[in-house]
């Protein structure tokens, strides 16, 4: 029987957690499914930092796709998982930049490097 249930970013949101809670145990994709999924129409967006990781969400897809299309009473939900080349492309930051980024946040730590004379050398 197919079914056509509306359903928003938002219900998808409130049900995301209880299907992550299905992979806690394989780490590496949980971290993957960790972040809500995007929404076009009937198609879940899932973004992905490399290919590895693509290859896991598509592993699972079908899992994916039966769990969000009987809970959320839709028969049309698709899954698509997109690379996300902005997330891939970080700044490699030597440990200079890290300590001198940290100490921007937290000035405690200019103090705390300075008392007690620490330095990369």
């Amino acid at each position: 029987m197919q079914q056509e249930q509306p359903f928003t970013q938002e219900d998808l949101h409130k049900i995301w957690p209880e299907l992550l809670a299905r992979y806690k145990d394989q780490i590496h994709l949980y971290k993957t499914l960790e972040v809500f999924p995007g929404l076009d129409g009937n198609v879940v967006i899932i973004e992905v930092e490399n290919s590895v990781q693509q290859n896991k969400v598509k592993s699972i897809k079908p899992e994916i796709i039966g769990f969000l299309r009987r809970t959320l009473h839709n028969s049309k939900i698709d899954v698509q998982e997109v690379l996300n080349k902005s997330i891939t492309e970080r700044k490699v930051l030597t440990d200079e930049q890290k300590l001198k980024m940290m100490m921007q946040k937290n000035p405690a730590l200019t103090l705390f490097k300075n008392k007690f004379n620490l330095d990369f050398s």
